[in-house]
C-alpha cells in the first residue's frame, strides 16, 4: 500500500485531530493521558511511536488498537517508498452544497475510496443495490461531525435540502445522527418525507418509518423518520392517490393511527391500506416480498 492510501486511511480514521510535518502525522496518543500531539506516525514508513509513553510499532497495530479491529489488509500492505510523491490532502470529490463539507459519494469512482470508504460502501451494500445507492446518491463521511457515517441526502428539485445520517462502524453512537436546523438552512425532520418527489410520479405512496424500509419498498416507498406523521409532511405527500402504511411489525397501533390521520387529511379522495409484516421490519424482506404483502393489504376503514 503506497504512502498517499495509507495518508487517506490516517485522515479518515482521525478526523481533524491531526497536525503534518513533513512525512509524520501527529495526534493525541489514545493510550495515555497525551493531549499534545506526542503520537507521531511516519505515513512513508508505516510506523508509529508516542514520544510520552513509548507506544510504538506498524500501523496495523495502531488500527487494531484503536478501532478493536483492523479492516485494511496485512502487514505486507505498508512499505516504504519514499520515492512516491505524497500529497498532504486526500482527493475527495465534493458534491451537493446541502450536505457536509466532507461528503463524498459512493457511487462513482468506487476504485479511488480509501478504507473506510470502501467499509462504508460495503456497509451500504448490505441494505440496497449499486443502482439504489446511485439513484439515492448515498455518500459517507470520513472526517467532521459526520465521522464514519453514510450520508443520505433528501432531494427536492435537484438539490439537496436536508440529510441523515446512519453510523457504519460498530461503536459509533449514536447510529442514527440527523444535522440542525441550522445546518440545513431551517428546515427539521419533521417537514421532510424522503423520497416524496420520486415516489408521487407513481400515483401511490408507501409510508414507511426509515428510510433503508423505503429503500427497500423502492420507487414508490417514503420514509418520515418514525411512526409521528407531522401536517407538513402530509402536505408533502398529499397528492398521491393511494397510500400503503407499512411500519415495523410491532407497530401496529401506530401504523392505524397514521392511517386514520391520511384518512382525516384529506383534498381529494383517496384511499389507505395496511400493509402487516408478519415480523420485524421492511428490510427483513425483498422487495418482491413487500409487493405481495402489498397487494394483500386491507383498505383502512374509520
Amino acid at each position: 500500500m503506497n504512502p498517499q492510501k495509507l495518508l487517506n486511511n490516517l485522515i479518515d480514521i482521525f478526523g481533524t485531530e491531526y497536525e503534518m510535518s513533513g512525512t509524520q502525522f501527529r495526534i493525541n496518543c489514545f493510550m495515555c493521558d497525551d493531549h499534545t500531539g506526542h503520537l507521531e506516525i511516519n505515513f512513508v514508513k508505516g510506523i508509529f511511536h508516542c514520544w510520552k509513553c513509548d507506544y510504538s510499532g506498524r500501523v496495523m497495530k495502531l488500527f487494531k488498537d484503536y478501532m478493536g479491529e483492523c479492516p485494511f489488509g496485512s502487514e505486507d500492505e505498508y512499505i516504504s517508498a519514499e520515492d512516491l510523491t505524497v500529497k498532504t490532502e486526500p482527493d475527495e470529490e465534493k458534491t451537493f452544497s446541502g450536505l457536509p463539507e466532507e461528503f463524498v459519494p459512493l457511487w462513482e469512482k468506487t476504485d479511488s475510496l480509501s478504507e473506510v470508504g470502501k467499509r462504508a460502501l460495503k456497509y451500504a451494500l448490505t441494505r440496497m443495490s449499486k443502482e439504489d445507492i446511485e439513484i439515492y446518491r448515498l455518500g459517507y463521511c470520513g472526517l467532521g461531525k459526520y465521522k464514519w457515517r453514510i450520508i443520505i441526502p433528501i432531494m427536492e428539485d435537484g438539490q439537496a435540502v436536508y440529510f441523515t445520517s446512519r453510523a457504519f462502524l460498530p461503536g459509533v453512537e449514536p447510529k442514527h445522527l440527523h444535522p440542525s436546523r441550522e445546518e440545513c438552512g431551517g428546515i427539521g425532520k419533521e417537514e421532510i418525507v424522503f423520497n416524496a418527489e420520486r415516489a408521487l410520479k407513481t400515483g401511490q405512496v408507501v409510508v414507511t418509518e426509515g428510510i433503508f424500509d423505503s429503500i427497500r419498498v423502492g420507487k414508490d416507498g417514503v420514509a418520515i423518520f418514525g411512526t409521528v406523521l407531522s401536517d407538513m409532511q402530509i402536505l408533502r405527500i398529499q397528492d398521491a392517490n393511494r397510500f400503503y402504511v407499512m411500519l415495523d411489525q410491532d407497530a401496529e397501533d401506530k401504523a392505524e393511527h397514521l392511517a386514520e390521520r391520511l384518512k382525516r387529511h384529506h383534498f381529494h379522495p383517496r384511499r389507505v391500506y395496511l400493509v402487516k409484516l408478519p415480523k420485524g421490519d421492511p428490510c427483513d424482506y425483498t422487495r418482491e416480498e413487500l409487493r405481495r404483502f402489498m397487494d394483500k393489504a386491507e383498505e383502512y376503514k374509520f
